[in-house]
């Protein structure tokens, strides 16, 4: 091999060994790049799935207290049924005993 030969090798090893860590760098920044789209994905995908369970909770949740609220307004209107209808049943004597005392009449008469 002559000297030119020899040169010329190692200008080629030189500029092979120039692109070998360029293209190592432009790999690395485009898996940087993709790394960051899948964290991203990830980080999206992971919003969305809170989202879902929040809103789940919230329905489930809106669910139970329309149900205690029914629960609580069906006691109620029956508790105020039952008030009036001793209130009907006792009507008769408390009109009777007002009206004794508004003439004052004495009991037991």
């Amino acid at each position: 091999m002559d000297r030119n030969e020899v040169i010329r090798r190692i200008i080629e090893a030189d500029e092979k060994a120039r692109i070998v860590p360029e293209k190592a760098r432009a790999e690395l920044a485009a898996l940087d790049d993709e790394l960051s789209a899948r964290r991203e994905q990830m980080r999206k995908d992971y919003y969305d799935r809170a989202e879902k369970r929040i809103e789940k909770v919230r329905e489930t949740e809106a669910e139970y207290a329309d149900a205690q609220i029914a629960k609580i307004d069906a006691e109620l209107k029956h508790e105020i049924e039952r008030i009036e209808r001793e209130a009907e049943s006792r009507r008769d004597r408390w009109a009777d005993e007002l009206f004794r005392r508004a003439i004052a009449e004495p009991e037991g008469e």
